[in-house]
């Protein structure tokens, strides 16, 4: 928040932001643990993978536009990580200093692109970002759900105890959405047994 109010930039990068963090001497090594335990903890949203990888073998041409404050490296191997492979280009805000969220983003695309509006489908999650701005520039949208409950057994709850949220957010998010209710069942409660059994263990 101090980054975006003090800098005045339309988009602020991680350095920007590390740059407010009071022990200054940490930054560098700060930066790389959050880009790294960022790429390790990703799982790729398997139905999206599938629309994805469907486009390509379509011969599709592929964009990745996203507003972020990490340098492209990061994310390309972000998106390498999730086996997004084949991409035309990758547009971020924080390298190009337009954001989705006001549309400049998008037609700085078109522009740079060569592509009008109307030959374009965007996909996301975001209300305003994802879906009001492209429509308002006459760029088919769909918008995607943020959260999707994949696992029936539990409901969600929002927990202060970070462990219980990335336990539960892990097995959410790499249940196989397409499995039964055993299935569920058995990744869900089972393993979390697993989980508690082997950390008493070590």
């Amino acid at each position: 928040k101090r980054a975006r109010a003090e800098l005045g930039k339309i988009e602020v990068t991680i350095d920007d932001i590390y740059s407010f963090y009071p022990e200054n001497d940490y930054k560098g090594a700060l930066i790389k643990k959050e880009i790294e335990i960022e790429i390790n903890s990703i799982v790729p949203n398997q139905p999206l993978i599938e629309v994805y990888n469907r486009c390509i073998q379509n011969n599709k041409i592929v964009f990745i536009i996203s507003d972020m404050y990490w340098p492209k490296e990061a994310i390309k191997q972000l998106l390498d990580k999730c086996g997004i492979k084949h991409y035309r280009k990758l547009y971020l805000s924080s390298s190009e200093q337009k954001v989705k969220s006001d549309g400049s983003l998008f037609i700085h695309f078109l522009k740079k692109e060569g592509i009008k509006a109307n030959q374009v489908i965007h996909i996301g999650d975001s209300k305003e970002g994802d879906y009001k701005q492209p429509r308002r520039l006459g760029i088919n949208a769909i918008r995607i759900p943020r959260y999707v409950k994949n696992v029936s057994n539990y409901s969600y709850v929002c927990n202060k105890k970070i462990e219980k949220n990335y336990l539960e957010n892990f097995i959410n998010n790499t249940m196989l959405y397409n499995s039964d209710a055993l299935y569920q069942f058995g990744y869900s409660q089972f393993g979390k047994l697993l989980y508690g059994y082997s950390r008493w263990i070590h």
